[in-house]
């Protein structure tokens, strides 16, 4: 084994994130859609200007992902009592979200691979969601440390997060490795206290990544063949 250390990230590079949020949101939709009868656009579009607002307001904490946050903020727009429809919404999300999850092709006989590497997982949003994530994906049979962003304070990019989660496995930047899939948090943010970097780009046309230091890998089975 190459490195002492792993860094992973989860949302995005161990499943695929678009598909479990467009479910969970369609369900919140269908649910919003019959109480407060309003067209799904009206509803999208409240959605997306509450999200946003939350972003800006709180940008660099895990809180700006509060999906909480986002729907108190959406039925406020909508003129409907948030302490009342709220927490059913964010039940619902999460739920469907999760009951719909699972780790991308190769995860797990990757994971078994490296398994005599210390492996620290590193991660934006909040703690108890992305615990949730880590039991349903079996991720805690391979992981025994994380850094959220929620106790980092801080999200990736910062050089924090990743120095938080390199102090944990009690490895240095030069035996770590980061696997992610967002080049500006992970990768950029990886790249910023020495740790080499593998780009997750599933689907993507073969090219090089913008800085020669970066490996670019397109599945676990090719990452597992790099990773030995």
């Amino acid at each position: 084994m190459s490195f002492k250390g792993i860094l992973l990230d989860i949302d995005n590079t161990i499943y695929d994130y678009p598909s479990a949020h467009g479910n969970a949101i369609d369900a919140v939709r269908v649910h919003l859609g019959k109480i407060l009868s309003l067209e799904n656009a009206v509803l999208d579009e409240a959605y997306r200007r509450a999200r946003e607002s939350v972003h800006i307001e709180l940008a660099g904490t895990a809180a700006s992902h509060s999906r909480l946050l986002y729907f108190q903020r959406m039925l406020e727009r909508l003129g409907a009592n948030p302490l009342v429809h709220a927490m059913d919404c964010y039940d619902l999300y999460w739920d469907r979200f999760l009951s719909g999850i699972q780790a991308h092709e190769g995860v797990y006989s990757f994971l078994e691979q490296v398994k005599e590497a210390s492996l620290c997982l590193l991660t934006d949003l909040t703690a108890p969601i992305q615990f949730r994530k880590i039991r349903k994906l079996r991720l805690d049979e391979y992981a025994s440390r994380i850094v959220t962003s929620e106790e980092a304070g801080h999200e990736k990019p910062h050089p924090y997060i990743f120095l938080l989660g390199l102090r944990k496995i009690g490895v240095t930047p030069e035996q770590a490795c980061m696997i992610g899939d967002s080049y500006e948090n992970d990768i950029f943010g990886a790249l910023n206290v020495g740790i080499k970097p593998f780009w997750f780009r599933p689907g993507s046309v073969p090219e090089g990544p913008p800085d020669k230091r970066v490996t670019v890998f397109r599945s676990f089975t090719e990452l597992a063949g790099m990773i030995r």
